[in-house]
């Protein structure tokens, strides 16, 4: 395992860097809480993932024998891997790579020399993220098990190398697109090296320069994802088992702890998740995803959280596999102090994820609840205002509480066609500015970006609500949910969720209707399967349209908090309905100030920049960090060091 500190490898390696305990001078109880024992052996846990990992293999050899199977492409070269890492036979793990290799381009006069398809008989489906895929297992194929492959082996793949680097050097991949920008920089250099492409080399080491000073500076853009962010950590672990050159594989190391560190943080134990906004999930009920691999390996988990087969977005070969085979192949697992920030009572996490105004992200545990913000849209599926509360006792787990803003009247999550030919959920897009203080978020949204040129027959902001909680409730008065409801609300309404000593507040105090008309505030329970009822925000309805350009806004109150007590949850919920909200607006400005008990929040929505022109507490700006944990400053502690050594920030 590594040491007890996150950098103890940086301090090998002669940078002296050293992990202080966490301390903060607002609140004593953030101190960390002292470490219990895990309760499974390190051993366990990775017999864990071998379980799982056998299950998929097992199911996905079989599916090869069916008369019409149709593979993923790039499972056959992580199938290959993981055989070999389980010292399975060798001849068998060559045959699936041959098959991968075989679909190929291998005409250098074609412009897409050296791309693979995404699925065996399926080329409408155009992917060109196939090629980093596919790759990712070969360069420690090549480099680690040539012992036991066939001596063709190498020499029949020498051709499919070279071309795959040609594709992988055409593929244009953003330094914001973090999960396959990591790929193709690991391709490069290992495939490189595999091949004696010195070149190819050079440049994977140029773009992991490149992506840590991009993150030194703003953060990793796709952030905190319950399905990137373990793809992330695999690709990370796989530079630091096989890159040669020590200094390299000293910045792998860095990021890696980096990643986790942050991954750790955001841990809410009372759902054993991933919590506050994700820039990418496919399960917004529930936020479920292939990074419990992680929590697991970290000794936070003790099983994996959810079974994920049969859900979208869910654990494919590859995904159960990486982990485990970057274990087996000496990866060591997550630092005790790494999974100690997993265990700190109460945090405030701070990071950002671009350099764009409002491109920052908040969220803060405490064992009652997770309430988290970001300011800025990352994709059609991301996840950007959040509140999450522990289940009432003996219940299921709550499904997490988001704001959604919708065109299906649907606003769960459901895959939809994408234009690639995979199936993802998607929401709209909208201009946003948001403040958070602790368990207070204020948002003001605009629908508008996500209406331009299209017709709409409905068009909503939803608050998606628990279901299951003990307590819902409508300006003050209980709400049954024992059978479908659908009751008129109204802007200003508040609506309270209470589950046990936990509770959450939605203060919905503007919402624009089209053309002058009001919107219509409805809260609904249509017993659908995600558990989730919603407060919906109907900025339309009705015969198709097109919504001109004029803003369709929508302003937010989130807040959460402990109650000791029912009777303390409803003294509450009448205090918020005196809440002081002061808005001011023009054509494309709007701002807004709450005052929460002591708290004053100010934010100003600048609709032609579609961002945040100011965020404020207390009348001081909101001074966004790249990794901050309870006022610690991760960034400069783990990346800064290993860049001032090796230049990679100049």
């Amino acid at each position: 395992m590594r040491s007890k500190v996150i950098l103890a490898a940086h301090v090998a390696l002669g940078f002296g860097i050293a992990l202080l305990p966490f301390t903060t001078t607002a609140q004593a109880t953030s101190q960390p809480a002292p470490a219990s024992p895990p309760s499974l052996s390190p051993q366990e846990r990775v017999d864990i993932l071998r379980a799982d990992a056998m299950t998929y293999m097992n199911d996905y050899e079989r599916s090869l024998s069916r008369p019409k199977s149709e593979p993923t492409v790039r499972e056959l070269t992580h199938w290959a891997h993981a055989a070999l890492a389980l010292g399975m036979p060798a001849a068998k793990a060559e045959a699936f790579v041959r098959r991968a290799m075989a679909l190929q381009e291998m005409d250098s006069t074609s412009p897409r020399y050296g791309t693979v398809m995404w699925q065996e008989g399926h080329p409408e489906i155009r992917d060109p993220n196939s090629i980093e895929f596919t790759m990712l297992p070969m360069g420690p194929i090549l480099l680690r098990y040539t012992d036991k492959l066939s001596p063709s082996f190498a020499a029949d793949m020498a051709p499919h190398v070279k071309a795959a680097i040609v594709a992988i050097r055409h593929h244009k991949v953003g330094v914001d697109y973090t999960n396959i920008y990591l790929m193709k920089l690991t391709n490069l250099i290992l495939l490189g090296q595999a091949s004696g492409d010195a070149s190819a080399e050079a440049d994977g080491v140029a773009n992991l320069n490149t992506w840590l000073a991009s993150t030194r500076a703003n953060g990793i853009t796709e952030y905190d994802s319950p399905t990137y962010s373990q793809v992330q950590l695999d690709v990370l672990g796989e530079g630091v088992l096989f890159v040669r050159d020590p200094g390299v594989k000293a910045k792998f190391q860095a990021a890696l702890d980096y990643l986790e560190s942050d991954l750790a943080a955001n841990y809410f134990a009372p759902r054993h998740s991933l919590s506050g906004p994700h820039s990418r999930t496919y399960d917004w009920a529930n936020g479920d995803g292939i990074v419990d691999r992680f929590y697991l390996l970290a000794g936070v988990i003790d099983s994996l959280s959810q079974q994920l087969k049969g859900k979208f977005g869910a654990a494919g070969l590859s995904d159960a596999t990486r982990p485990l085979v970057n274990v087996l192949e000496g990866e060591p697992l997550p630092s005790d102090a790494i999974a100690d920030l997993a265990r700190l009572p109460e945090r405030t996490i701070r990071s950002r994820f671009g350099p764009q105004p409002g491109q920052y992200r908040c969220n803060f545990i405490t064992p009652d609840f997770a309430i988290g913000s970001s300011s800025a849209f990352y994709s059609a599926h991301d996840s950007e205002l959040t509140l999450e509360l522990p289940s009432p006792e003996g219940k299921p787990r709550l499904p997490i509480m988001s704001v959604v803003a919708d065109e299906q009247d649907a606003p769960y999550g459901k895959p939809l066609l994408q234009r690639d030919g995979h199936r993802k959920p998607q929401h709209l897009k909208s201009a946003m500015a948001v403040v958070q203080d602790r368990g207070t978020i204020l948002a003001l949204l605009d629908l508008a970006p996500g209406l331009k040129n299209v017709t709409q027959q409905n068009v909503a902001t939803n608050v998606l609500l628990p279901a299951a909680a003990d307590e819902i409730t409508l300006d003050g008065q209980p709400v049954s949910l024992s059978e479908k409801i659908d009751l008129p609300a109204k802007v200003g309404s508040i609506v309270g969720v209470r589950s046990g000593m936990s509770a959450a507040a939605v203060l919905l105090f503007r919402a624009d209707g089209h053309a002058g008309a009001p919107a219509e505030v409805r809260l609904k329970w249509d017993q659908n399967e995600f558990g989730q009822a919603r407060l919906d925000a109907y900025h339309y309805r009705g015969p198709t349209i097109k919504m001109n350009d004029t803003p369709v806004r929508a302003g937010l109150l989130l807040l959460a908090r402990r109650c000791d007590s029912p009777e303390q949850y409803h003294q509450w919920l009448q205090q918020l309905a005196a809440t002081p909200i002061d808005q001011s607006a023009d054509p494309h400005t709007w701002r807004a100030t709450a005052h929460v008990g002591d708290t004053t929040l100010s934010v100003t929505l600048d609709e032609k920049k579609a961002g945040p022109s100011e965020a404020q507490v207390q009348g001081k700006d909101v001074e966004p960090k790249t990794l901050e944990i309870n006022g610690r400053d991760l960034s400069a502690e783990i990346l800064a060091p290993i860049m001032a050594d090796s230049g990679a920030s100049r």
